[in-house]
């Protein structure tokens, strides 16, 4: 068995909560970073069981006031006092153990809080404002630990988290026009002379890019 940092030995059943989150939510995350050392991928699976845990208040739950409740959570960790919960003990840990920036924690709940209170972004800058407050933001979070330098590596992991997050949207633009959301820049499908409806359908990707001539 493999030996742990004794601080997460301690800590063994508040991680497992955390990893049965991960593993139940997103198989694909789980097993691409369960080839890590166990510390790290403990580590990961805590952060993704905060950003799980925003993510379902929002797009599942629809609560609003849960939202702010884990805002103020966050701010009591950001304080000194951890809450009495297995995700906020793992974390604890994370913190003690690498280098995290608690800023962009902040920024991912800012993206949560921009979905529930819902706008279509205008601009090609407002687009990659949210998807740095959702995704890239993420990409921030995991970066201590998958890095010895992670200083040197900020600027890929935000464009990573972007660039993931903007593929996600442009594959599900039909899902979330079902959904009331439209991503794409109002000033963009101007642009192009696309109407909102033109992205109803069982192929509306396709449409957009023949709209872009590509």
């Amino acid at each position: 068995m493999t030996k742990l940092m004794p601080k997460f030995e301690q800590h063994r059943t508040d991680f497992a909560y955390c990893q049965t989150i991960t593993k139940r939510s997103s198989s694909a995350f789980y097993t691409a970073f369960s080839q890590l050392p166990l510390e790290r991928a403990w580590s990961i699976y805590a952060v993704y069981a905060f950003c799980r845990t925003a993510d379902d208040l929002v797009d599942v739950d629809h609560d609003i006031d849960g939202l702010m409740a884990l805002r103020q959570s966050l701010t009591t960790f950001a304080n000194g006092h951890v809450p009495d919960h297995p995700m906020w003990r793992a974390l604890a840990v994370v913190f003690e153990t690498y280098d995290m920036n608690l800023d962009v924690f902040f920024d991912m709940l800012t993206g949560q809080e921009q979905d529930a209170t819902f706008k279509q972004p205008q601009t090609q800058q407002a687009l990659e404002d949210y998807c740095y407050y959702v995704a890239g933001s993420v990409g921030l979070m995991i970066l201590p630990m998958l890095a010895t330098n992670p200083q040197s590596l900020v600027k890929p992991a935000v464009e990573l988290g972007s660039a993931m997050q903007l593929t996600n949207i442009l594959r599900d633009v039909g899902e979330d026009y079902q959904r009331g959301r439209i991503y794409l820049p109002s000033k963009l499908l101007a642009h192009y002379q696309l109407n909102p409806t033109d992205l109803h359908g069982p192929h509306p990707i396709c449409q957009f890019y023949s709209a872009l001539g590509t």
